[in-house]
């Protein structure tokens, strides 16, 4: 028996891997944070300096949060009654800008905290706002700390319309601040990339060029909302009558090293989805905003074409509960909203689309492939890290237990995942983090949203959302 670090044995493996195998008793060793075997527990040849019995445990690949905002953390519960635009001038600038670092690794860590105790092993952060330059290191110091796996991006905007004045800054300043960031805390489980915030977020078609060619010439990822909600009137502007996807290739911006965060605006033209593909350019849908909206939402075309699709929570003014295992079920209801719309899916639930296979996907290997990080994760395999989760298969919500990955994608929760484990590290054990006081956290981020909401003068647009009366 060859000894290994971690030996998780006896398990209901799910490994989400290309034949999608699932193991009805099985195990998953690692060695130096990753998997070196995976199969039945009858072929098992190793034994662990830690085994963990995975009986009665569902095993599989940590979630991936393809597209989130850490630092808006503060924002939880915030504007409800205001529009859009009223948010952002009104309390999204005002309320991150004022994270300076150590008010950021204290909101954020609680952000992480939810995230890993729900069974999100990697998380996307797009970071801006940049009244603070430090305030980015408040969040990475908090992933380091956390033990989470991030994709953290120093997203970039300076258009005069679309940012108030002191919150952007010249593109040379950004890229400048990328590489510095880039240098502190670029590691095994934390990686740097850039971008604009969105089309639409920046002054011209030379500042998209130049973003890009940095991005290019580091080997990272260039990322943006892509089309975003100023996209309209910046392509207006630019002259351009044609679809913002045609835009960014005219650019030549469109390549396999591009992610697009799509929020509403998701492609649906077939010479758009053509032209995506071509390009390999990454994507990563936020289902739970048209869910929260009540809009149809067709995704499933995006998957179709065999585009990289990924799925992200957004910041908590979008998803305040920043939960992945809602958010699965957000993208089969909103598709399936849609096909009843557009008169594609009848009212039988044979004729629905939707599986758990597909979107356990989704939110797995898709997520993996969204952030450039496939070869790396998303998928129980020998050569990748051992990211991975163990879920309570007892929970009364998903049982009894015939189908139990039916059970996982339609009655599936954060207090489900007993285990996370991420690079071979427990992080999460019996639904506890290993590595932080969880009441200290909670109390600390509560502390700093009040000072932060007091300074900012933003308690005043809390009365517009209370119909209670408070004593």
């Amino acid at each position: 028996m060859k000894t290994v670090d971690l030996l998780i044995k006896s398990g209901f493996v799910v490994t989400v891997d290309s034949h999608k195998r699932v193991y009805t008793n099985g195990y998953v060793a690692v060695q130096d944070g990753r998997i070196v075997g995976c199969g039945p527990q009858d072929e098992c040849a190793f034994q662990g300096k830690r085994e963990i019995d995975a009986k009665d445990k569902i095993v599989m690949p940590g979630l991936v949060n393809a597209h989130s905002h850490l630092v808006q953390i503060f924002l939880r519960g915030l504007g409800e009654a205001m529009p859009l635009f009223e948010r952002l001038a009104h309390l999204y600038y005002p309320i991150t800008g004022a994270a300076h670092r150590e008010r950021a690794y204290l909101g954020v860590r609680l952000m992480l905290l939810e995230l890993l105790k729900s069974g999100v092993t990697t998380t996307h952060d797009d970071h801006f706002v940049y009244r603070y330059n430090d305030s980015i290191d408040g969040v990475c110091e908090a992933i380091r700390d956390s033990g989470i796996r991030a994709v953290v991006s120093r997203s970039i905007a300076n258009n005069s319309v679309a940012v108030p004045a002191g919150y952007r800054e010249r593109v040379a300043d950004g890229l400048r601040e990328v590489d510095r960031v880039y240098n502190l805390w670029q590691s095994d489980r934390i990686r740097i990339i850039t971008g604009p915030l969105g089309l639409g977020y920046v002054e011209s078609a030379d500042d998209l060029r130049t973003i890009k060619a940095f991005a290019k010439e580091r080997g990272m990822l260039f990322y943006g909302h892509f089309p975003s909600n100023r996209a309209r009137s910046f392509l207006k502007k630019e002259g351009w009558d044609g679809s913002p996807w045609a835009y960014l290739d005219h650019l030549r911006l469109l390549d396999e090293n591009t992610l697009a965060a799509v929020g509403s605006n998701i492609p649906t033209d077939p010479k758009d989805l053509e032209l995506i593909k071509a390009r390999g350019t990454r994507i990563c849908l936020e289902p739970a905003l048209p869910w929260i909206m009540g809009r149809p939402y067709n995704s499933r075309r995006l998957l179709a074409y065999g585009i990289p699709v990924g799925m992200g929570l957004d910041g908590c003014p979008i998803t305040p509960n920043q939960d992945m295992w809602a958010a699965m079920r957000y993208m089969v209801t909103t598709q399936r909203h849609f096909d009843l719309t557009a008169g594609a899916g009848g009212w039988d639930i044979a004729d629905a689309w939707g599986s758990p296979a597909t979107v356990l996907e989704v939110a797995t290997i898709g997520g993996a492939r969204a952030l450039g990080l496939e070869h790396e994760i998303g998928s129980l395999e020998p050569g990748k890290w051992a990211d991975l989760i163990l879920i309570d298969a007892n929970h009364v919500r998903l049982n009894p237990r015939a189908e139990l990955l039916n059970n996982l994608l339609w009655t599936g929760s954060p207090d489900m995942v007993s285990t996370v484990i991420v690079q071979g590290e427990v992080v999460v054990e019996n639904g506890r983090h290993t590595r932080w006081d969880e009441e200290e956290v909670v109390r600390q981020a509560n502390e700093v949203q009040r000072v932060i909401l007091r300074e900012t003068g933003t308690e005043r647009y809390l009365s517009q959302v209370r119909v209670w009366a408070f004593i």
